[in-house]
Parts: structure tokens; sequence; C-alpha cells
């Protein structure tokens, strides 16, 4: 009876070093990857006419987009970018994060219906975006609900340099213009010493603050060095999922004085 426990109590062990062997490889595959797969970027959701659009007449030109090859880019807190091979374009596929099973759900499972929600609001961000800031966003289109009428399947190689074929009509996306972030671009001017277009280049990033505080829309993201960016010489809001049709009157100073700290910290001429 004695030997009998002592080997279950083994097999037992033994099982929990198997179980844990294989979530510790799992998690670092995840790390890898960075969790990037069909499976968190597809809804589980029903369609939403709040987040419906416009269709384009002709999709020729989005589908000359979608067309091209795309490589993994970065990964943020609410999606997966990737760059088109011609290098002027950026793909984002949200994270479906109240899909993807936590540890900590089993003592809170509201927070996965906060999740889902959180969700919602970015999916609102972007609508508005598209629809009030179109041009100052950079957005090509957005595709928050399902749909028909794509029949695109976008390639996709990820961090580890699988490739993946996701069916669009299927998955929440939208597509930019590929951006050079903005200390990136200043630093560059400084570097050259043409500090007459750094001015230029800050000035037009507050003229998109400006133009997007004039139809009271805020950003509750209070970052600047993610959020902003420039295509050549044109300034335009890079991260807009935290914004919303509110009006925070300090918004535009906070920016401008961020901008200045960091041009007081890397121009030596001040």
């Amino acid at each position: 009876m004695m030997t009998y426990q002592i080997l279950r109590g083994k097999r037992l062990w033994l099982l929990l070093l198997v179980a844990f062997a294989l979530w510790g490889s799992y998690q670092l595959f995840q790390n890898k990857s960075l969790g990037f797969g069909p499976g968190r970027i597809t809804a589980d959701f029903a369609n939403n006419p709040a987040w419906a659009i416009e269709e384009p007449q002709d999709l020729a030109p989005l589908k000359s987009i979608l067309g091209q090859k795309f490589k993994f880019l970065a990964v943020g807190s609410q999606s997966y970018a990737f760059a088109s091979e011609d290098g002027k374009y950026v793909v984002k596929f949200f994270i479906m994060k109240h899909q993807i099973p936590r540890l900590s759900d089993l003592w809170h499972p509201e927070k996965v219906e906060y999740r889902r929600q959180n969700l919602f609001s970015i999916f609102r961000a972007h609508k508005l975006a598209y629809t009030e800031l179109k041009a100052d966003t950079g957005l090509i289109y957005i595709h928050l609900n399902k749909s028909k009428h794509l029949k695109t399947h976008l390639t996709a190689v990820d961090r580890l340099g699988r490739t993946h074929h996701i069916d669009l009509d299927k998955t929440a996306f939208i597509i930019q213009e590929k951006a050079e972030l903005i200390f990136t671009h200043l630093k560059k001017l400084l570097v050259k010493g043409d500090r007459a277009n750094v001015q230029k280049c800050i000035q037009g990033v507050l003229e998109v603050v400006q133009r997007r505080m004039d139809k009271r829309i805020s950003d509750h993201d209070k970052a600047v060095k993610h959020n902003y960016g420039f295509i050549g010489e044109r300034a335009i809001h890079l991260d807009i999922g935290r914004i919303e049709q509110i009006y925070k009157p300090n918004e535009y100073n906070r920016i401008k004085e961020r901008i200045n700290t960091w041009l007081q910290e890397n121009d030596s001429s001040l």
C-alpha cells in the first residue's frame, strides 16, 4: 500500500513537471513570436453599425496595397503592426485581448468583459479618426466589421519568419501611411544642422494637434514619442487608439512643452 502511494506521488510530481515544462515552452514561444497568430486577431463579436464606413467604390487601389507582402514591424498594447514591402504603408491588426485567457480571470471573470469594452473604445477612436481626422492621421482605410467584399488574404511574415495568410474579410484592421517617429525625424535634422526645418516640423506637429482640438477631440494617451511622426516633412498623429470627442484645453501646451524639453536635451546649441 505504501509502495503504491509512493509511486502515485512520483507520477503526480512527474505530471506537474511535464505540465510546467510545456507551459514554459509555450511562454517562451509566445515571447519570441510576441504572441502573434490568426487566433489573436480574429474577432468573436457581431458587426456594429457604429463602426461601419462608406466603402470605396473602386477597390483596385486598396487591393494593390494589400497585395504586397507585409513584414512584422512592431507590437503595442493595442495592435500588431506590419510594414509593406514598398515601405509606404502599415497594416495594424487589433489584439483581441478578451479572447486571450489569463490565470487571474478565474478569480476576476469581470476583467474579460472589461478588456472587451476597452477594445470597443479603441474601435470607436479609429472610426472617429477616419471620419474627422483622416488626413492628419494618415489613415487609408479601416475595417472594423466582418465583411464579404474584400475577398483578399494578406500575406504577413511574423517576427519568427513564419508566413500567415490573413483573411481580411474576417479580420479587424487598419491601413495607415508609414511614418517616421517624431523624435527620430527631428534627431536626423539636428545631426544635419538643419534647425530651420526642425522648427518647421515642430510647428507642423502642433498644427495637427490644434486642428484636432478645434474639432474638440482629445487624446487620452499623453505620450508624444510614439504618437506623432512624419511622412516626408508632413506631420501626422500616428497612435489614435485613445482619442475621444471631448475637449481638453491644456493639451496643446502639454505637447508643446514635451517637445521643447526633448529639444533642449538634444540640441547642443541650446
